[in-house]
């Protein structure tokens, strides 16, 4: 897969060499559970939650990284609020932004698909609510093959998009840390099929909250 956009450090592709890794040791957690975008000049971190399903029969997993950033029109105004994996539950109904899943689909010592999906209260995507992207330029290191008992699987990741994750300028380079829980994965046609403005009318709707026109 070609890269369309030119990442700053040339180390960062040249020669990448793609692996997931077992490691035995006890791997850290980082003191902020979050996910680190950058061009390889300028890095930024952004607030993520991390949720996982397995399926036993098979011995495979999908890890599912999830993060919220505002919308291109306020990124464009200067809007950089990294916590808005968070912001609605003070107001419920109230989402605005595009959230971003990164999957990564492994099954005993293989990738078999790393993507990263993209969903927007607004049509930030070629007029669009949705984008999605496949990467096969990755760093895995993983606690366990055994994918049996979710919360045993943790580690770091590191990927490189083919185009911009969007929070800033060339940011194809994605990293961070893994922890599974059990709260399970949302799969790729609910994310591409679902309306986030629907949704705030619906939880408004369910907290009698009225909107002005």
């Amino acid at each position: 897969m070609k890269s369309e956009v030119n990442i700053v450090q040339k180390d960062t592709v040249t020669d990448y060499i793609s692996f997931l890794r077992k490691d035995t040791t006890k791997i850290p957690m980082d003191s902020i559970f979050s996910t680190r975008v950058g061009n390889g000049q300028q890095q930024e971190a952004i607030a993520s939650l991390c949720g996982c399903g397995k399926n036993t029969k098979d011995n495979s997993v999908v890890i599912q990284i999830i993060s919220t950033i505002p919308t291109q029109g306020e990124l464009n105004d200067g809007v950089k609020d990294r916590s808005r994996i968070l912001m609605d539950l003070g107001n419920p109904g109230s989402f605005k932004g595009q959230k971003k899943y990164l999957r990564l689909s492994l099954k005993d010592s293989t990738v078999e698909s790393i993507q990263m999906l993209s969903k927007s209260t607004d049509l930030d995507y070629n007029n669009t609510d949705f984008d999605f992207m496949e990467s096969d330029r990755y760093k895995i290191k993983i606690s366990t093959f055994d994918y049996s008992v979710v919360s045993n699987i943790s580690g770091h990741y590191e990927i490189i998009l083919p185009r911009e994750y969007g929070f800033i300028k060339n940011d194809t380079v994605v990293k961070g840390f893994f922890q599974c829980t059990n709260t399970g994965v949302i799969d790729f046609e609910t994310i591409k099929n679902m309306d986030l403005n629907e949704r705030n009318r619906r939880v408004r709707e369910n907290w009698g909250i009225r909107v002005k026109n």
